[in-house]
């Protein structure tokens, strides 16, 4: 009887054992699904880093250790730390795995495909070509802010299987934004444009991608928040390639092919639902709370400075408010006489962008807004309603989506009009009618609305108009083309959209002359 025992007991364990190997063999083939090496060369992003819209000229500078926006880094840090001996710990870890092959496997079973190199090429060249644009995306803020990251400053090791720690600490791969996040939040935001009918959890997945740098201690909070931002400017800067529009109808077509199935009709699909796939409401009650005070007595301060004068009307989210903050920047009057392609796009943008915060204010649990929560009043000539949720930030969601559209539309001013629509968010936190929480989650929000409405053949229609309109009585190229024009040209100056000037330009800016990038 002893014998039969120990015999059954060695029989379990070997199927155990079997089990293990057969799984690990599995799990470590899966991580090698594509071959990368068929994208080497030059031509690995659809725009390249100089024409991307540079970082440092529309986000802040990241937390100095000793601010108030540190808090919440801080409290994140220890978050992740917590996570780590957890089932999303190890997810967190197995994310680590930077780029193509983690991203091709995080996908496939949220869009139903099982992706690699051979059964579907057209997604996975889109895949890569857009996060690794997207990543680039982070390139100049990373060489200029050169931050520490967590598991730097902390004296730690980092949590992640696949981090490679020396190549991490390099002074040119510093923390801030976040690559990893980036090259995520990129792919994530294009597939739920291809697919919005499943845009909620393809979003939540990309979300989680850049949390879990987090929770390995590789990045801090802001970094990933700043990463969605500039992922966000990529593919908004992606839409004005003939390469990306090809390769993304490309891949429609493989994966519907794949599917047996068609595109669902457009009118049946609705706004992205934030709730889904944003974090909740900071509650009063959370050690993250204590960060999002600090900044809002922070924002007081500055009611005094000239920054003050601004505000009312960032914070107002009429149309006609929108029309002006950004019209100042385009130096063009938008209105329905003098721009109506231009005044279309950016009345239909606004609406959704209301909707869907509103769609969230109604799913989330109510949050006071600051200057109620404390007893204090809102800033002098700001109308707020006391009764109103604070989260998320409405004019946050209108101004960051509106920005990226406009971005777009406009790339020789890219930057200044990212720069005003972040500016514009911040202003909510200065007025006391949203913390800075509320701010962030209504940005991250606004890049899921814009991707739902490129998915909008008619939204699609208008913004064309709108660029036949602007540029009908100049000579316009692609973004991609700017270069190749400009070394075809050596004596034509020309701006990073493809405007061509009449002769040198006497304004200070950033522009292309003799196939490079100059700045005057």
């Amino acid at each position: 009887m002893a014998r039969e025992h120990f015999d059954a007991g060695c029989r379990r364990l070997w199927c155990a054992a079997l089990a293990i190997m057969v799984w690990v063999a599995g799990w470590c083939q899966s991580d090698s699904i594509v071959d990368e090496s068929a994208f080497a060369g030059p031509r690995r992003v659809y725009v390249s880093a100089e024409q991307l819209p540079n970082a440092v000229h529309y986000l802040p500078a990241p937390p100095d250790t000793m601010s108030a926006q540190f808090s919440s880094d801080f409290q994140h840090w220890l978050w992740g730390k917590s996570q780590r001996g957890t089932a999303r710990g190890t997810q967190a870890s197995n994310e680590s795995q930077y780029g193509l092959n983690r991203l091709a496997l995080i996908m496939g079973p949220v869009i139903g495909v099982s992706m690699s190199s051979a059964r579907t090429p057209k997604l996975i060249r889109l895949i890569y070509h857009v996060g690794e644009t997207g990543s680039k995306s982070t390139q100049y803020a990373k060489m200029t802010f050169m931050r520490k990251r967590p598991f730097m400053q902390m004296g730690e090791h980092t949590w992640g299987r696949y981090d490679d720690e020396a190549e991490l600490s390099t002074p040119t791969n510093s923390s801030y934004p976040s690559a990893h996040s980036a090259f995520g939040w990129a792919v994530g935001l294009v597939l739920a444009e291809m697919l919005p009918q499943l845009q909620d959890t393809i979003l939540s997945r990309a979300y989680q991608y850049g949390q879990s740098r987090v929770i390995v201690g590789a990045h801090w909070q802001s970094d990933v928040e700043a990463a969605r931002l500039t992922a966000s400017a990529a593919v908004a800067s992606m839409h004005n390639t003939t390469e990306f529009h090809t390769d993304l109808q490309a891949a429609r077509e493989e994966y519907y092919s794949l599917r047996g199935t068609t595109p669902p009709d457009e009118g049946t699909i609705g706004l992205p639902r934030g709730l889904r796939f944003l974090e909740a409401a900071v509650d009063s009650m959370s050690p993250y709370y204590l960060s999002d005070v600090q900044q809002y007595w922070q924002g007081i301060t500055e009611r005094a400075s000239d920054r003050a004068l601004q505000v009312p009307g960032d914070v107002d989210t009429s149309l006609d408010a929108v029309l002006v903050n950004f019209g100042e920047v385009l130096e063009t009057q938008i209105d329905e006489v003098t721009t109506p392609a231009l005044h279309d796009v950016v009345r239909v943008a606004r609406q959704a962008l209301v909707e869907a915060a509103g769609q969230l204010q109604a799913d989330a649990k109510f949050r006071r807004q600051p200057f109620a929560q404390v007893g204090n009043q809102p800033m002098a000539g700001v109308a707020a309603d006391a009764a109103a949720t604070s989260y998320p930030s409405v004019s946050a969601t209108v101004a960051w989506g509106v920005a990226l559209v406009l971005a777009e539309l406009v790339p020789d001013l890219q930057e200044q009009l990212l720069q005003r629509g972040f500016e514009m968010g911040r202003s909510a936190v200065i007025a006391g009618t949203g913390y800075a929480s509320d701010v962030q989650a209504g940005r991250t929000l606004a890049c899921a609305v814009v991707a739902r409405l490129h998915a909008r053949s008619d939204f699609v229609a208008m913004m064309n108009n709108a660029r036949f309109e602007r540029y009908e009585e100049h000579i316009y190229t692609p973004v991609d083309d700017v270069l190749t024009r400009s070394a075809a040209d050596p004596e034509g100056w020309y701006t990073v959209g493809g405007l061509r000037h009449a002769g040198e330009p006497a304004e200070s800016g950033i522009y292309i002359h003799d196939g490079r990038k100059v700045v005057k």
